[in-house]
Order: structure tokens, then sequence, then C-alpha cells
């Protein structure tokens, strides 16, 4: 019989209150609680890792004992810095000891690190860091052992690789190890909560739920994402991963269409452009979707004949929210928020923003509200203002100062800087290594519902200048 995927029997076991704990208790965190784990997050990674070559070349050979010498200590890097070890991707190496051999093996983070101790029944209580979201799960037994689950002796070999779009050809390779898209995953299924949540403590979500998923196919960072997730919450892909990674987009679009006309649709995850290019087949001119005669049977039939009636009743064209009542429409890309109001006019739904990268994956959610976002606990995240960006753009070689998230202020535009945890990127020390997209981020005010205790950001677009530029972001 096959095992039950690793989240998945918490929703067979759990109360809606142990589940909204497990995956949604980050948004319940005071501030105080937020940068204090921070900061004894980041303090554990320089210790597990100041002895592997590479971040022994980022940090100059010293291990800062405290936040604030971690922060003057380590430099703001780019991919240039890393290329030499990841570069290659999978066909490259991570062996010979380069990022270290066994730096999180053998349960440094194992029991007592994150576990039932140090953020147990202490300073931050039961709760959030209790026996949920870092206690006797993500961090607890055995999660960074030895072999191919953890790092330990299996340091050479990531969980898997993806690559971000490139440019002119160049894709920027990332490896991930299982410890990290553990928690990538659980981050996930919070994603899928938060965006069906009609309030805190709302639980929706059900494995087997029904998802159409319009997003670039593996190796690229949100269809790995989405392959992997299923291994950890297990849902039904419109059209099935394996199946649909071999067709052409409009093949692939096509069979996926149908099937969510039989079968239903619950959750959509998709760059925003394409949906709404999607949703203007279903009215004006391009309304020209080609169905094949084997769907149209009388469940099928009965489903479109219903969607034209509702679209002549309100004198328009068919249009997507007349065939699915969605639980959830889930959009990637700087465009959503311009085009937020004829998404939600066609396809029935408020899109649910997640900003994500191929370094990290999932970077920033929304609360149930949908405004704003909030940043996991994935990084020691900090900031560079306005002027200080614009200085580092035109001299790379400047080391601008940066602040924390108790510091922003509100109304003012930052760019994003992160140094990763949760052995995000490489084995062994736990770098970002990217290339993203630049993004302004203004702060909201703390109380604003949906945002419990942190500071929330929203992602304006379009970008600056209207291009992309390098986002610098700090690394092991």
């Amino acid at each position: 019989m096959k095992p039950m995927a690793p989240e998945a029997k918490f929703f067979q076991n759990s109360s809606d209150t142990d589940l909204w704990q497990r995956y949604c208790g980050f948004m319940d965190l005071s501030m105080d609680a937020y940068m204090e784990i921070r900061g004894y997050m980041s303090l554990e990674q320089v210790k597990l890792v100041a002895g592997a070559p590479l971040a022994s070349k980022i940090m100059g050979g010293s291990q800062p004992d405290s936040v604030k010498m971690f922060r003057s200590v380590v430099p703001i890097t780019t991919y240039d810095d890393y290329a030499d070890f990841i570069g290659a991707g999978p066909d490259g190496a991570l062996g010979n000891g380069a990022l270290g051999n066994g730096a999180l093996g053998n349960g440094a983070l194992g029991n007592g690190a994150l576990g039932n101790g140090a953020l147990g029944n202490g300073a931050l209580g039961n709760g959030a860091l209790g026996n949920g979201a870092l206690g006797n799960g993500a961090l607890g037994n055995g999660s960074s052992g030895s072999g191919p689950a953890g790092i330990g002796e299996s340091c050479e070999t990531p969980y898997f690789w993806c690559h971000s779009a490139g440019r002119g050809g160049n894709v920027k390779w990332i490896p991930y190890t299982q410890r990290a898209f553990d928690r990538i995953a659980k981050y996930g299924v919070a994603v899928a909560i938060l965006s069906a949540a009609e309030k805190r403590g709302d639980i929706s979500p059900e494995p087997g739920d029904k998802v159409l998923v319009k997003l670039a196919p593996r190796p690229y960072a949100s269809g790995t994402f989405m392959a992997h997730l299923m291994e950890y919450f297990p849902y039904h892909s419109l059209p099935p991963l394996d199946d649909a990674e071999s067709m052409e987009f409009g093949e692939r679009t096509k069979l996926a269409f149908e099937q969510g006309l039989s079968q239903g649709i619950d959750y959509i995850f998709s760059v925003s452009t394409v949906l709404a290019k999607i949703a203007e087949k279903f009215s004006g001119e391009e309304h020209n979707f080609k169905l094949s005669s084997a769907i149209l049977q009388s469940k099928v039939f009965r489903r479109l004949a219903w969607a034209w009636l509702r679209g002549k009743r309100g004198r328009r064209q068919m249009m997507p929210r007349d065939l699915w009542s969605l639980k959830v429409l889930v959009t990637l890309g700087v465009d959503t928020p311009a085009l937020e109001e004829k998404l939600a006019a066609m396809w029935g739904k408020v899109p649910y923003q997640v900003y994500g990268t191929t370094e990290m994956m999932i970077s920033g959610v929304q609360g149930w509200n949908k405004k704003g976002m909030t940043l996991p606990d994935m990084a020691f995240w900090e900031f560079i203002p306005d002027d200080p960006w614009e200085r580092l753009r035109d001299d790379p070689t400047f080391q601008p100062a940066t602040i924390l998230m108790d510091e922003l202020e509100v109304g003012q535009q930052y760019e994003l800087v992160y140094r990763h945890f949760h052995d995000l990127a490489t084995p062994g020390y736990l770098p970002g290594v990217a290339h993203p997209r630049a993004v302004a981020v203004q702060q909201q005010r703390q109380e604003h519902p949906g945002t419990v205790g942190l500071k929330a950001l929203t992602y304006p677009a379009p970008l600056k200048d209207g291009a992309e530029v390098q986002l610098a972001h700090n690394l092991f």
C-alpha cells in the first residue's frame, strides 16, 4: 500500500484549529517574536555552515556571533558569486567539499535545537513555534539527518534542481535539498488554505481537490514546485502533470479545459497574463474554443448550456465564471495588480497573489483578505531603501546599509534582500543564489486585518521603468 503523503495525513487526523496553527501560525506572530525567530535561525545557520569553503569565501573566514555582526560581515552578492559552484546545474558537481560535507547531517537540527526545546514550551509558547510549525515537524526528529532525505552524507545530491527562464538562453540553476522543500511544501499548503479562507481558521482545501495548473513545466521553478508539492499533498491535476509536460502549450490548455468541463475545477494556479488571455476566448470575437466530440457528453453539455444561459441572462458573452464555481484563483506575475479587476470579473474570484522566485519558490503570501503580503520564515529578510538602491544600480561595488522588518516606514519603497534558511538553494550552507526580478515593496499598517502582528508588503506593478533589474541579495 502506498504510504500517505506527509501533509495529507494531518488533514485526516487534525482539527481545523490545529491545521491553521501548523500551516498559517506565522500569520499570528507578534513582530517581536517574528524578529526573535529570524535572528536565532540566522545565527544557527552560520554555525552550521561556517566551515564550508564557499561560506568561508563569502564571510571572509569569520563566524558572526550576533545579528549585527552577521549583517555587517556578509556582503550583498549576486548569482555570479556562486556560478562556479552551481551554474552548470545537475550536469555539474557539488562535491569535493565545496559546500561542506555533512554540515547539517546526523541530527544537527534534529531532537532539540528547534524541536521540543529551544523554541518550544518557552519564550514563544506552545503555539506558533511549539509542537507545530517548528516543533516535532519541520525541523524536529530526523529531518536533517544523514541520508537522502537530509544533507549529511548525501551532501552532494540535491533533492531536485530547477532553473529560471533566463535571458539569451542563460538560465540560472538552483539546487534544492529535501529539507528545504519539506518547509516549502508546508507553505504551499498554507497558500491553498489562505487563498480559500474567508476568515482566520477557515480550512477549505482537501487532498484530491481538482487543480488546473497553467505554469511552465519542469525544470522551471513553478512547474517543479507543483510537481513536488503533489508528493506532500496529493491533488488531482488537470491534466495529469506527467502527461501535460510532454504536450505543447496549446494542446495542454485544450485538454485541461476539456477535463475541467467534465470533472469540474476547484483551484487554478497560473500566471495572470495567461488567465487573462484564456478568458478572452470566452468573449467577443475571440470566443473560439473548439471541443472534441468525445467530451460532448450529457454532463458537459449541461454545464455548457447553463453557462450559455447565464451569459444570455446577463446580456453578455459566456465567461469562465459561468462554467465553474472556483474555490480559488491563485496567480503569479507582476501584472496581477493591473489585471485584478478583469480577472475577478471573468473568473468570479479575486486573484490570490503569491510572490515567488526561482531561488525560494514561495517568498511572499497574502492573508485571507488578499491584501498585502507577509514574508514567511524562509529567510532573514532585509530591505534597501530607494536612494541606496539607486546608487547600487549605478555602482555594483557599493554595499548599501539595510534595514529590518520592524524598521520599515509606511508608504516607503524598498528593495528586498534575503539570506536563506532551511538548506535552501545549495546543500550545506543555505545560500540563495539568484537573479530574481527587482520588486519595490510598500509597508501597510500592522493592524491591517489578515496580516496579524506582521507588517505586510505590497508589490506594485509594473516594475520601475517597465524593466527588470538585478535584485541584489545577501547570502552566506
